[in-house]
């Protein structure tokens, strides 16, 4: 169905034989789905819908290649717990996640077109994963949700997009902080008593080999040549010396030094993983480049967005509240609230207004809103309209 072998590729169950995604990304949204939205029963009823006689081209194959599928061969035979969700606050997150992933688990065995309906969970797939990378180092050093502020227009030249590209420094400092929170208890524990020595830290660094798997001799040497220059930056990173108080704890600055030997040595930053699949599922524009990068809406991810707020239950929920949850469960936010208002710089009211009304717009133009003649929208549910069998 999919082009990159970085989507989640499935034209039929007989064709699965393991997951071709990059970063386990099929791992993590399998153990959301099943830990966190109970959707064993959804996913099972998926398969026995593809195992049904679909009008479509890869039937033609199926019947060629893998003969009949009988739906009862399938079960799930293991479920891994998600490594991340250990509080309250990222367990309420995996399941809001977690719910996103059921509900287009189950739009693919309801709705009449199977394939719409798988491309919408590719989509969904990827985009919970892009979240996860987008929300989990905060919740985890902060507690609370990166604010992520997404334009619908394709402008880049307004303080909107600017606003919107601001975004973006924020999160990959949080995912440097929580990589470097870990790489700090690794160094506690290597170190122990020695921590608060400074001829200790040097030499635990000396001794370190960067991230290199895979790589060259160039790129092997130049990891050795980042080695040997550490003393300098951890001289840097380290506090005045102050009589008043005892040693000081060197984790925290080794943690440091190791976090950029890392990033300088790996042959893809993981800030170019989130570029690429936040492009892929339509939440990063421009699609191609480095400049003027921000978050944003494009029309492929509107229906994942609709399941990600919208529960089974509902037919429709009001665009004001479509949008109070978009930010309150993912952070995600469109109009004129606390959280743009404070972003900097700072988008105008206007700016905001028409953003908002962009996105209530795209929906009607996808079918997926109803607007009234008393300037009020309803956000409809896929669930119960897309031709629902």
């Amino acid at each position: 169905m999919f082009a990159s072998m970085q989507s989640y590729q499935v034209a039929h169950p007989a064709f699965i034989t393991n997951d071709p995604t990059g970063g386990a990304m099929g791992l993590l949204c399998a153990s959301l789905l099943l830990n966190h939205a109970s959707g064993a029963d959804e996913l099972l009823a998926l398969v026995e819908r593809l195992c049904e006689t679909q009008p479509n081209p890869y039937w033609v194959l199926q019947s060629a290649l893998a003969g009949p599928v009988d739906p009862n061969s399938f079960s799930i035979s293991e479920v891994r717990p998600v490594p991340w969700a250990t509080n309250d606050v990222t367990k309420k997150f995996a399941n809001n996640l977690g719910g996103l992933l059921r509900r287009a688990v189950q739009l693919g065995s309801v709705a009449a077109d199977s394939l719409d309906a798988l491309r919408v969970l590719a989509n969904a797939i990827e985009f919970a994963c892009v979240l996860s990378y987008a929300q989990v180092p905060n919740l985890l050093v902060g507690g609370s949700l990166t604010p992520l502020l997404a334009v619908v227009s394709p402008d880049a030249d307004t303080v909107l997009d600017s606003s919107a590209r601001g975004s973006l420094p924020l999160m990959h400092s949080a995912m440097d902080n929580w990589i470097a929170s870990k790489l700090q208890r690794t160094v506690r524990e290597r170190l122990e008593n020695a921590v608060e020595d400074k001829g200790a830290a040097e030499a635990f660094l000396l001794q370190t080999v960067p991230f290199s798997a895979g790589a060259k001799e160039k790129r092997l040497e130049r990891s050795r040549l980042l080695v040997e220059k550490t003393p300098e930056a951890l001289e840097y990173l380290i506090p005045k010396v102050d009589l008043t108080h005892g040693p000081q704890d060197l984790s925290g600055p080794v943690a440091l030094v190791l976090l950029d030997l890392l990033k300088t040595t790996m042959a893809q930053s993981y800030s170019q993983w989130f570029d690429h699949h936040a492009r892929h599922c339509g939440f990063l524009a421009p699609r191609r480049g480095n400049t003027s990068k921000r978050f944003c809406i494009e029309a492929n991810l509107v229906t994942t967005l609709v399941l990600a707020v919208l529960d089974e239950q509902e037919s429709e929920v009001s665009y004001d509240d479509f949008l109070k949850r978009l930010e309150t469960r993912f952070g995600i936010a469109v109009g004129p609230t606390t959280l743009t208002r404070s972003m900097a710089p700072r988008a105008s009211e206007s700016e905001l207004e028409l953003n908002r009304d962009a996105l209530a717009d795209l929906l009607t133009r996808l079918g997926l809103a109803r607007a009234y003649s008393d300037n009020t929208t309803e956000v409809l549910n896929p669930l119960k309209i897309w031709n629902v069998r």
